[in-house]
């Protein structure tokens, strides 16, 4: 049997009205499962989200003329109305739903309530402790403890003997998942009202939470907005209630609060107590996962000794629910003419050049960085596995035997190992480093921060931009040896090359076109940026020489905007690249360590006595083929050094484009790098001079002016 309800109460000063819609489903027999609802109400903009009973055999009171119900069950086992809460504005209704004649607009926040019994005049008593609270209610403080999307808010008052009155939640709350709410230790037999809402700052004008001393509830306090009350009575001194969330991708990141009052006659002198606050963050489901003993990604296999589970993060790297062993990866690690090659590293350390890769990686010049101890491929077999542990990454690369450029690896994948399995959509850790805790979904992405720019003609195709960053684009050494570090198949190896991919990736990332073109070349940054910024904290710089290191600044600050990671966003603040005049220097990213404004470093001595720069130069904004670290290669020449025409500013330009597009030049914090590149546009008129990629170029004419 279906009965639909809306009942109000009016405000202290009968103005205006709140009504919260209950649906009653009683389905005899069995449990009902989840009735998908829309996520919105009417066309006022609320809304919406559905919480449903899964009852057990519930006695359900309901009067025939009036539609009104209420629910009561025994030893803690709880059937409710589903219940739709009001996300935003709460719904007002007219006369018609029973409120008085010339109500008017409301001023003052309101709960429900109309059963009737021992519960009716519970629930008329909480009604009206919820209204005197916003006319008596003083603001107090609560301290919050926040876990895997549950934040418990301020502390208890009454309950029963022993322990202290608690509310709790099987899990957090996934789009598409029932989650189980659970109050304990109330007194039995337990009366009392669950309090739902979507805020627990602000209720009306009142700021939450809410002293209820006023009321004779000492040491209680009301932390969510009652947008929903649900009456309920146990014999048992706990209960429960199904939270089941429907999944309406609107929902995602949204914060429902929850916290129980109950009847407790000893607590104080109202003969109330109640439980801390629960805020709970909506959050993606789990990422599908398969059981199986073997995977290939990207030409790479990886085989495990027993069956485990296994999913994808959202750029279709895979994660691993472990502790796993690894008995093989193809192709195995191999010694081809004195070369060992298809070497894998556990967590790279990104401070050092070191790596067990590829003995050839940084050529025979260089074969002293290759340690065979951190090659975590050599010596895998059946008998000997390789034990991979939750919260590690294991980077496995294919070698190039006969590289035809300066790249010595083909392509890489990387497993992440997992202690449970992550949200859909979540992006992978860093691969380096000794963080691999998930930290960021897609449905974290604020796509407002993006623009919607008419792309200039020329445009690259995104498929293309996006499958390039949607694999591992591996560079965590801290040299301008990491070139060869970079598989050929997924990424450039030389940074200006680097530089100008990144910038056309942000480029369209901000114009208009089909949101299936633009948002896989978004995510793909994004993932850049997090593997970058896991970089530079665990101890990587890319210091600026000739025409390498460009092109990893922008990525973090891109993925710290949409993510809005704060220390992202800092990197500006916190990783500063400058000479200071003392000598003292500081290097991390390629484009800030060579550009630099002249001044005077000493009495009559500029540039620290290099370049050949005067009086009449101080102030001007320049360029040094490796400035923070060695200024006697700086040369005020234009044409001097080649590097400035052949393999600087015509890589950076979309990332100073699209930084100044999102408004990130604050956060750059480096604004020579800005005003350098005007003035080398300004002076530089041939095309690939200007430009590595034309496109850019073309947007950079079409909307430098605007931005």
């Amino acid at each position: 049997m279906t009965a639909g309800v809306a009942s109000c109460v009016t405000n202290a000063v009968g103005q205006g009205c709140i009504a919260i819609g209950m649906e009653q489903i009683a389905v005899h027999g069995q449990i009902p499962g989840l009735v998908r609802r829309p996520a919105w109400s009417g066309g006022d903009g609320s809304m919406w989200i559905p919480m449903q009973n899964t009852p057990q055999h519930p006695r359900t009171n309901e009067n025939e003329t009036t539609g009104e119900s209420t629910t009561s069950v025994d030893s803690g086992r709880v059937g409710r109305p589903m219940l739709y809460l009001a996300r935003t504005t709460p719904w007002v209704v007219d006369r018609t739903d029973g409120c008085p004649a010339g109500a008017g607009a409301r001023s003052l926040p309101r709960v429900a309530a109309s059963p009737r019994g021992a519960v009716a005049r519970g629930q008329r008593a909480l009604a009206a402790m919820a209204t005197a609270a916003v006319l008596l209610g003083v603001s107090t403080v609560a301290a919050a403890q926040s876990q895997n999307g549950v934040t418990v808010l301020g502390t208890h008052c009454g309950g029963g003997p022993g322990l202290p009155p608690s509310l709790g939640v099987s899990d957090g709350l996934n789009l598409g998942h029932t989650s189980v709410l659970i109050a304990r230790n109330m007194p039995a037999p337990a009366v009392g009202a669950l309090v739902a809402g979507w805020a627990t700052d602000q209720w009306g004008q009142f700021t939450l939470p809410l002293s209820l001393a006023n009321m004779g509830m000492s040491g209680c306090a009301l932390y969510v907005r009652p947008d929903a009350i649900e009456m309920f009575s146990s014999e048992s001194s706990f209960a429960q209630w199904p939270l089941p969330v429907p999944y309406v991708p609107v929902l995602l990141g949204a914060h429902l609060g929850v916290q129980v009052l109950f009847a407790d006659q000893q607590a104080n002198v109202a003969g109330f107590g109640a439980t801390p606050g629960l805020s709970l963050r909506i959050d993606p489901p789990p990422t599908d996962t398969v059981l199986t003993t073997q995977f290939t990604h990207n030409g790479i296999t990886f085989v495990f000794a027993r069956p485990a589970y296994v999913g994808q993060f959202v750029t279709g790297d895979w994660f691993v629910v472990g502790p796993v062993q690894i008995v093989d990866m193809l192709p195995q690690v191999a010694d081809v003419g004195g070369r060992i090659v298809n070497g894998a590293m556990i967590d790279p350390d990104p401070s050092t050049v070191n790596q067990g890769y590829d003995s050839g990686l940084y050529t025979a010049q260089f074969a002293n960085y290759y340690v065979p101890a951190l090659n975590r491929a050599l010596g895998v077999t059946a008998q000997s596995p390789l034990l991979l542990q939750p919260g590690h990454a294991l980077v496995k690369v294919e070698s190039l035997l006969n590289p035809p450029g300066v790249a010595n690896l083909r392509r890489a994948a990387v497993l992440t190992c997992l202690d449970e399995v992550p949200f859909a959509g979540s992006f992978r850790p860093p691969y380096a480093g000794t963080d691999h805790r998930v930290r960021y979904h897609v449905g974290m992405i604020d796509w407002s921060q993006l623009a919607q720019l008419q792309p200039a003609p020329g445009m690259p195709l995104p498929a293309d931009i996006a499958a390039r960053l949607n694999l591992p684009w591996l560079d965590h050494c801290p040299s301008w040896l990491g070139r060869m570090m970079h598989p050929s198949e997924h990424m450039p190896d030389y940074g200006r090359d680097l530089a100008a991919m990144v910038g056309e990736a942000a480029l369209i990332a901000n114009c208009a076109i089909p949101e299936a073109e633009r948002r896989p070349v978004a995510i793909g940054l994004v993932q850049f940026g997090i593997d970058c910024y896991g970089n530079l904290t665990n101890g990587c710089h890319w210091s600026g020489l000739g025409g390498h290191a460009s092109g990893r600044k922008l990525p973090i600050l891109f993925a710290g905007r949409l993510l809005g990671d704060n220390a992202m966003l800092a990197i500006g603040q916190n990783y500063v690249s400058q000479r200071l005049p003392s000598g003292q220097t500081s290097s991390y990213f390629g484009e800030d360590t060579q550009t630099f404004v002249v001044q005077q470093t000493a009495p009559g001595v500029y540039n620290f006595g290099f370049g050949g720069y005067g009086p009449g130069d101080v102030g001007l904004a320049e360029w040094g083929f490796s400035h923070v670290d060695s200024p006697q290669n700086d040369h005020a020449g234009w044409t001097t050094d080649s590097y400035r025409i052949c393999c600087t500013v015509n890589g950076w330009l979309g990332n100073v484009l699209a930084a100044r597009i999102m408004g990130l030049t604050a956060q750059w914090n480096h604004q020579v790098l800005f005003d350098y590149t005007d003035r080398y546009l300004g002076i530089e008129t041939t095309a690939w001079h200007r430009a590595w990629s034309p496109w850019t170029d073309a947007m950079w004419s079409l909307y430098r002016p605007r931005f």
